[in-house]
């Protein structure tokens, strides 16, 4: 925990307590991967390429062009890229290729939480499709089907509910 040096009982001085614990671990610097959570952008990630001041960074990533955005419009991740001096766009293209970055997003915990939500929402999507569902949960209506029908047939029978319950 970083509480500082031991005491020493006999010491007529009081000990300092010093704490070590970072509070933050998520800094604004070159190399961030970040999510963008405002305007026509939201939903895509991109890397700081620049620091212009303290409250806009200048953006770059492979569905979003080179542009400053406000620090406040962004998420931060945990992936951090080694991005050089004013790394080309064709340098940081192959950067992002070569460092796998879209698979470190994938295993971040800010995509887990943006993805359980998307699923949430579909699942809404689904209720309201099909109307007769009484289930507390979907699953073990799911499950409780395959068991009786089997699960190749339930698959089919859920499909058919959703098609039929759509409008066309």
């Amino acid at each position: 925990w970083g509480l500082g040096p031991i005491p020493n009982p006999q010491s007529p001085i009081p000990p300092i307590k010093y704490s070590y614990l970072m509070v933050f671990t998520k800094f604004v610097e070159k190399g961030r991967l970040v999510y963008l959570n405002y305007g026509k952008l939201t939903g895509h990630t991109a890397i700081i390429v620049d620091i212009v001041n303290t409250n806009t960074v200048l953006i770059e990533g492979a569905t979003v062009r080179r542009q400053e955005f406000p620090v406040r419009r962004l998420t931060l991740t945990e992936v951090v890229v080694p991005v050089g001096e004013s790394i080309k766009s064709a340098d940081l293209r192959r950067l992002w290729t070569s460092a796998k970055v879209e698979d470190q997003w994938h295993n971040t915990a800010v995509y887990k939480r943006l993805h359980k939500r998307q699923i949430r929402a579909n699942l809404t999507d689904f209720l309201s499709a099909v109307p007769a569902v009484q289930e507390v949960s979907i699953g073990h209506a799911f499950i409780s089907d395959a068991l009786e029908l089997g699960y190749a047939e339930t698959v089919r029978a859920y499909l058919r509910a959703i098609q039929a319950g759509q409008p066309q």
